[in-house]
C-alpha cells in the first residue's frame, strides 16, 4: 500500500460479498476522504485487488469516480449527478426528516407533482395514506411505488428515458408538465448557493423550471450536504418557492441566507 495512503478504514460489516454494498462503501468513503488506494480498499472489505478494481471499473463506467495509477477519487459533482441508486442511499435520515415535515403540507384531493429528487423518495410511503391525491411525476421509480396504490390517480410524464435517473426528460416531457396545474409539489437540486437552485444537466433545468411554473405551491427540501456542493447551471430562484425545509446540520449561516429570499424556512 502506498505510505501516503489512509490506513484507518474501519468498515462495521464483515462480510463483503454483495458487490452493490462494496460499492455503496467505496462511494461513500470516497466522497468523505476524497481518495482511495485499490489497495486499501481491497484490504478494508476482505476481497481480493481483483475483485476491488472489478468494483473500481464499474464506479467509473457510471461516471462516479475517476481512476488513476491504482487510486480512485470521486468525480466533482458539479460536473455530474450521480445515478439515482446512488444519490437514494445518501442523507437517508434527513431526507426522512424532511419527508415527515414536507408531508404535513398535503390535504387529501390534492394534485401533487413529485419530481425524481431522491430526496422525494421517503415522501412516498407517507403520500400513500392520504385519500384521492393525484400524483405526478417525471419518475419511473415513483410511478412504480404509487402504481398499485386505488385510491391515488397517477399521471407518468413520458419523454425520453434516462436510465441513471430512472426518469423521463427532454421536450416531450417538459411540454407535458405544462398541461396540468398543481395544488403543489416538492423538489430538491443538486446544489444551492446565494439565492437560487443549481443543476449541472440542461434538461433538468428545464423539467424543474416547469413544474415550478405548473405549481400554486412550491416546496423545496434540502439536506445540508447541499450547501457544499456546487453546479454550475442555475435552475430558479429561492425567492420562488413557497417553503422551504432544511435540517438542524445545516449551518446557521446557510439557514439565515435561505430567510433572505424566504419568507417560510422551516428547519426540522
Amino acid at each position: 500500500m502506498p505510505s501516503d495512503a489512509k490506513p484507518t478504514l474501519a468498515p462495521t460489516k464483515s462480510d463483503w460479498s454483495d458487490p452493490p454494498s462494496r460499492r455503496e462503501w467505496i462511494t461513500d468513503t470516497l466522497f468523505e476522504l476524497g481518495e482511495l488506494h485499490i489497495e486499501q480498499i481491497a484490504n478494508a472489505l476482505h476481497v481480493s485487488t481483483a475483485t476491488a478494481y472489478r468494483d473500481a471499473q464499474t464506479l467509473e463506467n457510471q461516471g462516479i469516480v475517476i481512476r488513476s495509477k491504482g487510486f480512485l477519487r470521486a468525480i466533482a459533482p458539479s460536473t455530474a449527478e450521480l445515478p439515482a441508486a446512488v444519490r437514494a442511499k445518501r442523507q437517508l435520515d434527513e431526507k426522512r426528516t424532511l419527508a415527515h415535515a414536507a408531508a404535513k403540507l398535503v390535504s387529501p384531493g390534492d394534485v401533487i407533482i413529485l419530481d425524481d429528487s431522491t430526496t422525494n423518495m421517503p415522501l412516498i410511503p407517507i403520500l400513500k395514506h392520504i385519500k384521492s391525491l393525484t400524483i405526478i411525476t417525471n419518475s419511473l421509480y415513483v410511478a412504480r411505488e404509487f402504481s398499485e396504490v386505488h385510491s391515488i390517480q397517477l399521471i407518468l410524464l413520458g419523454g425520453n428515458y434516462m436510465n441513471w435517473a430512472d426518469s423521463f426528460y427532454g421536450t416531450h416531457a417538459t411540454e407535458m408538465v405544462k398541461d396540468f396545474r398543481a395544488d403543489i409539489s416538492f423538489m430538491s437540486d443538486a446544489a444551492v448557493w446565494a439565492g437560487a437552485i443549481y443543476n449541472p444537466k440542461d434538461f433538468v433545468v428545464n423539467m424543474k423550471r416547469a413544474i415550478l411554473g405548473a405549481s400554486h405551491r412550491k416546496v423545496l427540501m434540502l439536506d445540508h450536504n447541499k450547501f457544499s456542493r456546487a453546479a454550475w447551471q442555475r435552475t430558479a430562484s429561492l425567492e420562488e418557492f413557497t417553503t422551504i425545509f432544511t435540517t438542524t446540520r445545516a449551518s446557521f449561516k446557510d439557514v439565515e441566507n435561505l430567510r433572505k429570499y424566504c419568507s417560510d424556512v422551516r428547519v426540522v
